[in-house]
């Protein structure tokens, strides 16, 4: 991250979700130092998956308010009171090149009954992407959409949105491999690997 941003101040470093790891033991351990580390790196945008569920409701409903976290989120919402749990997008300046981020998590993900579990429920991806990617294209250079969902079901979302994405983080690597993916619907999906053991790189041209 310290070599990215010595060689260029347009980096962007976002995280899709489920960075607590896949056993229920050291998942709040991990996920609570991974978060607070997030913060120290200073990621720019971050979304949260099925996993998080183990850091509790309370917790996960206080990000909201943590200014240093940079929780987005287009598509969860309280299920008492209907409203988004976090904000929608973020919008960044990067040495004159804005940069816009998004973030869904699917409606029917394996694990989604635990999210459901707190009062978390994810509404339908598709129409919040239709709120929110519009205004996001007219305001900003490139679009960045973190997506908490398997890579077949991100292309078949953005595939609807045609031109409206630039770059797809899919948060959905579950052999801890990350991969830059051929160009579908308009935009490049990249899995950077998973339970925080590691950090992808896409470079995007503008032109």
């Amino acid at each position: 991250i310290d070599t990215a941003r010595a060689t260029s101040k347009r980096v962007v470093l976002v995280d899709a979700g489920d960075f607590t790891g896949v056993l229920p033991a050291t998942a709040q351990p991990r996920g609570l130092f991974l978060l607070e580390m997030s913060k120290k790196l200073g990621y720019d945008a971050m979304t949260i998956g099925d996993g998080e569920a183990r850091l509790g409701g309370e917790f996960l409903r206080s990000l909201a308010a943590d200014s240093s976290a940079h929780v987005v989120s287009a598509n969860l919402r309280d299920h008492d009171s209907g409203k988004l749990l976090y904000a929608k997008r973020r919008i960044l300046d990067k040495a004159g090149v804005t940069v816009g981020v998004t973030a869904v998590t699917g409606a029917t993900s394996k694990e989604g009954g635990e999210l459901a579990g707190l009062g978390i429920e994810s509404s339908d991806p598709q129409e919040a992407l239709a709120d929110v990617l519009p205004d996001l294209r007219r305001r900003c250079d490139v679009t960045v959409l973190l997506a908490r969902m398997p890579i077949e079901q991100a292309k078949q979302l953005v595939e609807r949105f045609p031109d409206l994405v630039d770059i797809v983080v899919v948060g959905w690597a579950q052999d801890g491999r990350g991969l830059v993916h051929r160009e579908n619907g308009g935009a490049v999906y990249v899995t950077a690997a998973n339970r925080g053991q590691g950090v992808g790189r896409v470079r995007a041209l503008l032109g």
